[in-house]
C-alpha cells in the first residue's frame, strides 16, 4: 500500500453506514523502527486534527474510495519529534555516510496488515536516472525527521 494515496481519504464509520467520521490528513512514520507510527485524522464533528494509532482499514463497500474504520477503537497518541510526515517526504534528504550522493523521497510502501515499512520510492535526479528506484528499509543506518542515512 502506497501511503501518499491515503492522505485526504474520507473515513466511514463501519457500523453506522455511510457516515463520514473524518479524513486522513497525514500519515506519520517512525523510520528508525521501520513502521507507520500514527494517522493524523481530521475529525468531521470538530474539524480538529489528532493523531491516532494505526488500525485496520478496509475499503468501503459503499463507495470504493472511502475507508471503513471504527472511531470507538481509536487510540490517541502524542506525536514524537523524530517522526516523518508523508506529506513532506520531498523535504527528507537521503544521504550516504560519506556524502558521495544524496536524493529525495517520493513515496513509501508498507504492509497494511502489520504497518511495517517495506521500501521507499526514491525521487531520482537526472544524473542518477539509471539508479535504483526503490530503497529497502534494511539499508537505513540512522534516521531523523528530515534526514535518512543509508548504506551505499
Amino acid at each position: 500500500m502506497h501511503l501518499k494515496t491515503l492522505c485526504g481519504r474520507p473515513l466511514l464509520h463501519g457500523s453506522w453506514g455511510p457516515l463520514i467520521s473524518g479524513w486522513i490528513y497525514d500519515v506519520w512514520l517512525d523510520v528508525a523502527a521501520s513502521r507507520v507510527a500514527a494517522f493524523e485524522i481530521c475529525e468531521s464533528d470538530r474539524m480538529q486534527l489528532r493523531c491516532i494509532a494505526p488500525s485496520t482499514l478496509r475499503r468501503s463497500g459503499h463507495l470504493g474510495f472511502r475507508l471503513d474504520i471504527d472511531p470507538e477503537s481509536w487510540t490517541q497518541l502524542d506525536r514524537a519529534p523524530r517522526w516523518t510526515s508523508v506529506r513532506s517526504l520531498e523535504a527528507v534528504a537521503v544521504v550516504c555516510p560519506d556524502g558521495e550522493w544524496s536524493c529525495g523521497l517520493a513515496d513509501v510502501e508498507c504492509d497494511p496488515e502489520t504497518w511495517r515499512l517495506l521500501h521507499f520510492t526514491v525521487d531520482r535526479r537526472r544524473w542518477r536516472i539509471f539508479g535504483q528506484r526503490r530503497l529497502p528499509t534494511d539499508r537505513i543506518i540512522k534516521s531523523g525527521a528530515d534526514v535518512i542515512v543509508v548504506v551505499d
